[in-house]
Protein backbone atom coordinates (compact mmCIF):
# COMPACT_ATOMS: atom_id res chain seq x y z
CA UNK A 1 0.00 0.00 0.00
CA UNK A 2 1.37 3.41 -0.71
CA UNK A 3 0.55 4.42 2.64
CA UNK A 4 2.91 1.59 4.09
CA UNK A 5 5.76 2.82 1.68
CA UNK A 6 5.93 6.05 2.26
CA UNK A 7 6.23 5.48 6.04
CA UNK A 8 8.84 3.28 5.25
CA UNK A 9 10.29 5.83 3.38
CA UNK A 10 10.05 8.94 5.80
CA UNK A 11 11.36 7.03 8.41
CA UNK A 12 14.35 5.74 6.08
CA UNK A 13 14.85 9.99 5.57
CA UNK A 14 15.21 10.48 9.25
CA UNK A 15 17.18 7.83 10.05
CA UNK A 16 19.91 9.32 7.02
CA UNK A 17 19.66 12.47 8.44
CA UNK A 18 20.28 11.27 12.11
CA UNK A 19 23.69 9.66 10.84
CA UNK A 20 24.44 12.88 8.94
CA UNK A 21 24.16 14.98 12.46
CA UNK A 22 26.50 11.64 14.28
CA UNK A 23 29.32 12.32 11.46
CA UNK A 24 28.77 9.60 9.27
CA UNK A 25 27.73 11.21 6.33
CA UNK A 26 26.45 9.11 3.55
CA UNK A 27 24.65 9.26 0.36
CA UNK A 28 21.50 8.74 0.47
CA UNK A 29 19.57 6.11 -1.80
CA UNK A 30 15.56 6.88 -2.71
CA UNK A 31 13.16 3.80 -2.43
CA UNK A 32 13.05 2.54 -6.34
CA UNK A 33 9.13 1.85 -5.87
CA UNK A 34 8.82 5.44 -5.28
CA UNK A 35 10.34 6.81 -8.33
CA UNK A 36 12.00 9.41 -7.02
CA UNK A 37 8.74 11.43 -5.83
CA UNK A 38 8.70 12.54 -2.01
CA UNK A 39 6.43 10.38 0.02
CA UNK A 40 4.09 13.01 0.19
CA UNK A 41 3.96 13.17 -3.65
CA UNK A 42 4.06 9.62 -4.31
CA UNK A 43 0.84 8.86 -1.77
CA UNK A 44 -0.72 11.89 -4.01
CA UNK A 45 0.21 9.96 -6.85
CA UNK A 46 -1.51 6.76 -5.85
CA UNK A 47 -4.62 8.43 -5.08
CA UNK A 48 -5.14 10.66 -7.71
CA UNK A 49 -5.02 7.63 -10.02
CA UNK A 50 -7.92 5.91 -8.44
CA UNK A 51 -11.11 6.73 -9.98
CA UNK A 52 -13.58 9.17 -8.55
CA UNK A 53 -16.19 6.59 -8.21
CA UNK A 54 -14.18 4.28 -6.42
CA UNK A 55 -12.59 6.62 -4.22
CA UNK A 56 -15.21 6.47 -1.57
CA UNK A 57 -14.94 2.99 -1.47
CA UNK A 58 -11.50 3.01 -0.69
CA UNK A 59 -11.28 5.75 1.79
CA UNK A 60 -14.04 3.41 3.61
CA UNK A 61 -12.03 0.22 3.40
CA UNK A 62 -8.94 2.20 5.04
CA UNK A 63 -8.60 1.58 9.04
CA UNK A 64 -8.39 4.28 11.33
CA UNK A 65 -4.65 4.67 11.91
CA UNK A 66 -4.25 4.76 7.83
CA UNK A 67 -6.84 7.73 7.28
CA UNK A 68 -4.84 9.63 10.33
CA UNK A 69 -1.70 8.97 8.39
CA UNK A 70 -3.31 10.05 5.21
CA UNK A 71 -4.37 13.50 7.37
CA UNK A 72 -0.84 14.55 7.69
CA UNK A 73 -0.29 14.36 3.92
CA UNK A 74 -2.91 17.01 3.53
CA UNK A 75 -0.75 19.82 4.17
CA UNK A 76 1.34 19.50 1.55
CA UNK A 77 -1.05 18.69 -1.00
CA UNK A 78 -3.48 21.75 -0.78
CA UNK A 79 -0.44 23.79 -1.71
CA UNK A 80 -1.30 22.52 -4.91
CA UNK A 81 -4.59 24.45 -6.53
CA UNK A 82 -5.82 21.31 -8.51
CA UNK A 83 -5.76 19.19 -5.87
CA UNK A 84 -7.83 21.39 -2.88
CA UNK A 85 -10.99 19.28 -4.65
CA UNK A 86 -9.08 15.93 -4.06
CA UNK A 87 -8.41 16.95 -0.85
CA UNK A 88 -12.09 18.32 0.41
CA UNK A 89 -13.32 14.89 -0.86
CA UNK A 90 -11.31 12.36 1.10
CA UNK A 91 -11.07 14.68 4.09
CA UNK A 92 -14.72 14.80 4.00
CA UNK A 93 -15.13 11.05 3.75
CA UNK A 94 -12.22 10.46 6.67
CA UNK A 95 -14.34 12.94 8.90
CA UNK A 96 -17.49 11.37 8.26
CA UNK A 97 -16.16 7.72 8.63
CA UNK A 98 -13.55 8.21 11.63
CA UNK A 99 -15.70 11.00 13.21
CA UNK A 100 -15.71 9.11 16.61
CA UNK A 101 -12.77 7.95 16.98
CA UNK A 102 -10.94 11.27 15.54
CA UNK A 103 -12.77 13.28 17.95
CA UNK A 104 -11.28 11.29 21.07
CA UNK A 105 -7.79 10.99 19.80
CA UNK A 106 -5.61 13.83 20.82
CA UNK A 107 -2.91 13.46 18.49
CA UNK A 108 -5.75 13.90 15.66
CA UNK A 109 -6.13 17.38 17.10
CA UNK A 110 -3.43 19.46 15.71
CA UNK A 111 -3.40 18.09 12.36
CA UNK A 112 -7.21 18.70 12.05
CA UNK A 113 -6.95 22.15 13.48
CA UNK A 114 -4.30 22.82 10.95
CA UNK A 115 -6.39 20.99 7.96
CA UNK A 116 -9.29 23.44 9.42
CA UNK A 117 -6.98 26.78 8.56
CA UNK A 118 -5.37 25.32 5.53
CA UNK A 119 -8.72 24.47 3.92
CA UNK A 120 -10.87 27.22 4.34
CA UNK A 121 -8.52 29.07 3.04
CA UNK A 122 -7.67 27.15 0.25
CA UNK A 123 -11.14 26.44 -0.63
CA UNK A 124 -11.70 30.09 -0.70
CA UNK A 125 -9.31 30.58 -3.33
CA UNK A 126 -10.57 28.30 -5.48
CA UNK A 127 -13.76 29.44 -4.89
CA UNK A 128 -13.07 33.46 -5.93
CA UNK A 129 -10.75 32.17 -8.92
CA UNK A 130 -13.61 30.08 -10.10
CA UNK A 131 -15.93 33.45 -9.82
CA UNK A 132 -13.66 35.60 -11.27
CA UNK A 133 -13.65 33.23 -13.93
CA UNK A 134 -17.15 33.11 -14.50
CA UNK A 135 -17.07 37.06 -14.80
CA UNK A 136 -14.55 37.10 -17.29
CA UNK A 137 -16.76 34.39 -18.95
CA UNK A 138 -19.92 36.67 -19.29
CA UNK A 139 -18.32 39.24 -20.03
CA UNK A 140 -16.27 37.57 -23.63
CA UNK A 141 -20.05 36.70 -24.32
CA UNK A 142 -21.21 39.91 -23.77
CA UNK A 143 -18.30 41.17 -25.84
CA UNK A 144 -19.05 38.53 -28.43
CA UNK A 145 -22.31 39.49 -29.57
CA UNK A 146 -21.71 43.04 -29.87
Amino acid sequence: MPLDVAEVELQRIAEHQEENTTGNVTEYQPNVVMLGLSPSNYVLRAFTNIHTNDLEQALLALPFSDGLKLLSYFKDWTSNPDKVELVCRVTTVLLQTHYNQLVTTPAARPVLTLLKDILYERVKESKDTLGFNLAAMDHLKIRCTL
